[in-house]
């Protein structure tokens, strides 16, 4: 058998690095890229600091009008809360104006769009049917407050009657620009030159009225805290990707109006979602992505940054390549696929050469291990076979690896070691099993004698030193008795009863534990016992302790075993007093005492409604000497549970315990119906 053991290491040895190599190999992690992250920002006109100007020369690049000189003044109307303002001018008049506001403007803006809706009213009243003439313009102002751009809204040949139209002017900002201007402006010049008008008081109005005027900063840039691009997985013939992009936003773009975020990344990256500075994912209405010019721009609506603030926002993006397989790489996935076949084959040879050398009592273990070995073999082969036949080749042909095919690569490794374990340790610990299991007998018998010789010394201390101090107190009670019984009043009659017959009860309790100590060499033999009356007894032993409690006990009829009497009434007297002892305060102890019939074994519970135990402590509950309340707390030595637990292996039951903290407890124990096997 040194042969194919040393093979089997060789073989270990021999591909130890290559598995390290590929089961190792990690998913590659590559940094992806964004175009740009800007933020924009909408602020509303502030209405309030309109400045209303009837400049003459309002429009000179229109010459001068033909029949006014003035503008004339009063044209404005401003409602800054409900955000519009209007140019009024009366039919017998004829004037212009404009209504201008400076705003300040964000760092780093480089454009800015300015929108509103308009209306626009002119009514005609004229004998004769006159031309208009008429301007409505919006114009921006440079740093040094002139003119920079200009914007007709309206057409002069555009209907008298017109109604919240939107419009939207898009104009650059220079890099440091600190506040820019505009202003709309209005003029109602009469009839075009040379026209003769039939009355000076016939003429045309005209009404106009910008609503909800809007600034919009664009092109601040945004922070770009992370971009992380991780592999996921494959899908098809491709790999997917997913890339994580944090942009921040900061406090005070959000102070200076309603901000958007807009995220450019290559075309070939998908919106996957979208999550807010809060953990919170964002809805789809609060996100939206736009294909143009061979890339994809994301948008974080103003409404969802309003709603969660400022802070780190991440987009998430799926993206796909193709597989890149390797050509020389399909030999040595083959290679690797087929290594543990063959591990597998020697530790099958192997394992049968011990099943022929095995001794005897080992023969059943060695076949299951030679049955394990041959089961993992045969489950193997579905690797590759299943990998071969679904074209997955290609995947472990690929570099760097993909998660799936590392998957596969450390399946594959896995496999042969558990080969390489069940060849080597499995020979050695059987082998090594077989050659302890003598010891192992000769040291079993050797601590069974040595158990027996501490039971023999623990009966001679409790029956020397226990029994001497009871038997005084039990003779100088019996003494008070008969001295002063009848002569004191009924009550200490009464008492001086209780205390001589708890003094007997406790003389018979240790005598008894004394005959449980040498269970193994002075036990009394089993008979027929009620476990009625081992309850009652257990009952009158606790009768004190009932009485001042106010307990109640509820019972069922319970069955007849056999066992010895007095061990039975000691298992009751330790469970029911323990319920007695650990109710609740200031509440009477309920305890119920049930049994049922479990075929071959009866099962009985002792339920009650105390404390309860933490589950932490269940599992040194039955430990000798093991106290879970403080003495002060609760009387006894740790040792009442531990009795009931030897009592019961003795009987051939055994013992368990379900509890709720705050709730209650219920013991269970079985005990068979016929006498245990000597």
């Amino acid at each position: 058998m040194g042969r194919p053991a040393a093979s089997s290491r060789a073989s270990f040895l021999g591909v130890a690095v290559l598995f390290a190599a590929v089961a190792l190999a990690a998913p590659v992690q590559a940094e992806g890229e964004v175009l740009a992250a800007v933020a924009t920002i909408a602020v509303p006109a502030p209405l309030d600091r309109l400045q209303l100007l009837y400049p003459a020369d309002a429009f000179p690049e229109a010459g001068p009008l033909p029949i006014v000189d003035s503008c004339g003044t009063n044209h404005f109307q401003v409602d800054a809360p409900a955000g519009w303002f209007r140019f009024l001018e009366a039919q017998q008049e004829t004037g212009c104006g404009e209504a201008r506001v400076t705003l300040p403007v964000p760092p780093g803006a480089t454009g800015l769009t300015i929108g509103f809706l308009a209306d626009r009213s002119i009514r005609q009243t004229s004998e004769q049917p006159l031309t208009p003439v008429l301007q409505q313009q919006l114009v921006v102002y440079d740093a040094a407050g002139l003119q920079a751009s200009s914007f007709s809204v309206y057409d002069p040949s555009a209907p008298a009657q017109l109604t919240r139209l939107p419009f939207a002017f898009t104009v650059p900002l220079a890099p440091g620009r600190t506040n820019v201007s505009a202003g709309w402006s209005f003029a109602d010049r009469g009839g075009p030159s040379g026209q003769v008008l039939v009355s000076p008081l016939s003429g045309q109005g005209f009404e106009a009225v910008v609503d909800q005027p809007t600034f919009t900063f664009t092109g601040l840039p945004l922070a770009v805290e992370r971009v992380h691009q991780e592999r996921i997985g494959v899908r098809g013939d491709a790999v997917a990707s997913l890339t994580t992009v944090q942009v921040r936003l900061e406090p005070w773009m959000l102070s200076r109006g309603a901000a958007a975020i807009l995220v450019r990344v290559p075309a070939t990256l998908a919106l996957d979602g979208a999550s807010a500075p809060d953990g919170v994912e964002l809805a789809n209405g609060d996100v939206a992505a736009l294909d143009q010019a061979g890339e994809r721009q994301v948008t974080i609506a103003a409404a969802a940054t309003v709603a969660h603030g400022p802070g780190t926002y991440t987009l998430r993006f799926l993206s796909a390549s193709t597989l890149q397989p390797v050509a020389a790489l399909y030999p040595f996935a083959l290679l690797i696929l087929f290594v543990p076949v063959a591990a597998g084959g020697v530790a099958l040879h192997n394992t049968r050469n011990f099943l022929r050398q095995a001794p005897t009592g080992f023969r059943r273990t060695a076949r299951i291990l030679v049955r394990s070995v041959l089961a993992l073999l045969l489950g193997y082969l579905l690797l590759p076979g299943s990998v071969i036949l679904s074209g997955e080749m290609p995947l472990l042909a690929s570099w760097p690896l993909e998660g799936e095919a590392g998957l596969i690569y450390i399946l594959v490794g896995v496999a042969f070691l558990a080969f390489i374990g069940f060849d080597v340790a499995g020979r050695r610990n059987l082998a090594r099993l077989a050659a302890l299991d003598t010891a192992a007998r000769e040291r079993s018998a050797q601590a069974l004698a040595r158990s027996n010789r501490d039971l023999e010394q623990f009966a001679y201390v409790a029956s020397h030193d226990l029994q001497e101090p009871l038997r005084m107190v039990a003779s100088y009670t019996e003494l008070l008795r008969r001295r002063y019984g009848g002569k004191l009043d009924a009550e200490a009659d009464e008492f001086i009863g209780y205390a001589v017959d708890g003094a007997t009860r406790m003389r018979r309790l240790i005598d008894d534990l004394l005959a449980f100590s040498r269970v193994g060499t002075g036990g009394r033999p089993f008979e027929p016992v009620r476990l009625d009356g081992a309850l009652d007894e257990a009952l009158l032993n606790l009768e004190v302790a009932r009485r001042d409690s106010g307990a109640v006990l509820q019972r069922d009829p319970l069955p007849t075993v056999p066992g010895d009497a007095v061990q039975l009434a000691q298992v009751f007297q330790n469970l029911v007093g323990n319920a007695i002892k650990f109710a609740k305060p200031g509440q009477a102890p309920r305890v119920r005492v049930t049994a049922r019939d479990l075929g071959e074994e009866w099962e009985v519970a002792v339920a009650d409604e105390g404390i309860g135990i933490a589950p932490q402590h269940i599992g040194r509950l039955f430990v000798i000497f093991q106290r879970l309340q403080p003495r002060d707390a609760a009387p006894g030595n740790g040792i009442g549970l531990a009795l009931v637990k030897r009592i019961l292996e003795r009987h051939g039951g055994r013992v368990w315990v379900e509890s709720v903290p705050g709730e209650g407890s219920t013991f269970h124990f079985t005990l068979p119906k016929r006498p245990r096997p000597a």
